[in-house]
């Protein structure tokens, strides 16, 4: 059985919105996801 997920909200700058727009362009994948990726890579 998949993890049940919660739904978070947050800010950014317009920086790092570029960064992580960018960054899932690139990679192929949602935004939603390398920030899925930062926090499992955090803690």
């Amino acid at each position: 059985m998949e993890n049940p997920m919660k739904r978070k909200q947050f800010h950014v700058t317009k920086e790092d919105e570029k960064v992580l727009k960018d960054l899932a362009q690139s990679k192929g994948l949602s935004e939603t996801e390398i920030v899925r990726e930062a926090v499992r890579e955090y803690v």
